[in-house]
């Protein structure tokens, strides 16, 4: 985002210059200096389009990048959920990035940081108490069936959230108290996200088969 509020602002510089050179021209146009100001005008073009240039270039380098291909910035908490049923806890977020994409090498923190300040805020307010302190947290990545690109699931940055959630949990996330597994689909049953899916199966995995239906009939596109 840095290199597009860079470019803007030099967009913005090189607008008044041009206006500048505008109002010259139409006042002058018939005077000598009329040759200078033209030339003040192309010059000032030519640096908005190789700033537009710069900007397109920018937000194809985030769209390809960034979740299921789609621009996809910090939104507002709506897109935070948590469900607590009598066996699981359930965290979604929109989706992460790769940790090594080239988006997240340059906006991971931020990217990520405001989801995780959302989830700790919901999690204190909904006051989440489980009976288990052995736990096991899958992390499922879900994408649109139309979806072109799809992160490995084991590259996802995770660890923000994870511990803004475990924040909560007796035990934490340590590794006496705390196991995982991750995976990514498409599914046009589920809304797109990230899932974390907070189980007492601590040494055994749920299974993933059954774990996606339970979603599926619990949450669906909600």
């Amino acid at each position: 985002m840095d290199k597009i509020r860079n470019n803007i602002s030099r967009l913005e510089q090189y607008n008044r210059d041009f206006q500048r050179a505008l109002t010259n021209f139409s006042f002058d146009y018939l005077y000598p200096s009329c040759g200078a100001d033209v030339a003040r005008m192309l010059r000032a073009l030519s640096r908005i389009y190789d700033v537009l240039a710069n900007v397109s270039v920018a937000l194809s380098d985030i769209a390809r990048d960034s979740p299921a291909n789609g621009l996809c910035l910090p939104c507002e908490s709506e897109e935070v959920y948590i469900m607590i049923t009598a066996s699981e806890l359930i965290v979604r977020i929109p989706n992460l990035v790769s940790k090594y994409s080239a988006f997240s090498r340059t906006h991971a923190a931020e990217y990520s940081s405001v989801f995780a300040a959302e989830v700790r805020e919901k999690m204190a307010a909904a006051d989440v108490s489980i009976d288990f302190t052995e736990k096991h947290i899958t992390i499922l990545g879900v994408y649109r069936d139309d979806a072109r690109k799809i992160p490995d699931a084991d590259n996802l940055d995770t660890k923000a959230i994870v511990d803004a959630i475990t924040r909560y949990l007796p035990g934490g996330d340590d590794w006496e108290h705390c196991t995982f597994s991750n995976a990514n689909i498409k599914s046009d049953r589920l809304k797109s996200g990230t899932y974390f899916i907070v189980s007492p199966s601590y040494q055994e995995p749920p299974s993933m088969t059954l774990l996606i239906s339970r979603l599926e009939q619990q949450l669906g596109k909600h």
